[in-house]
């Protein structure tokens, strides 16, 4: 999840669900913004998933350049998240692990500066 709307890796760790703390915090992941996840989600995910993970503006468009420059890929910021996870070395990660890229609903203008960007 996008730092400060990590709000299934906080109720992950407090055991309930606590929605996001500060509605106004930027992020571009836009479509991971939601304001806490559901009581049916959170059931399924509090029994099969140990931890959740937030990730930085910055490792969001890391992983958004090396999807580009290694697979040829535009992936929206949002759908570039869990990627950045792993880049980021927050994952564990083996053999078996698949990361999941998804939406090219990406601004041209906006994606090219990410391109171009080094942070």
């Amino acid at each position: 999840e996008p730092e400060g709307w990590d709000d299934v890796r906080l109720s992950l760790e407090r055991g309930e669900i606590v929605p996001v703390p500060d509605f106004k915090f930027p992020t571009q992941c836009d479509a991971l913004q939601t304001p806490a996840t559901w009581p049916i989600n959170f059931a399924i995910l509090k029994a099969r998933v140990a931890c959740g993970y937030a990730v930085t503006a910055a490792e969001v468009r890391a992983a958004q350049r090396w999807a580009f420059a290694q697979l040829h890929l535009v992936v929206e910021p949002g759908g570039a998240a869990a990627l950045a996870a792993v880049l980021a070395g927050k994952v564990p990660i083996d053999g078996r692990t698949a990361v999941v890229l998804s939406g090219g609903n990406t601004d041209p203008a906006d994606f090219a500066k990410v391109l171009a960007s080094s942070d």
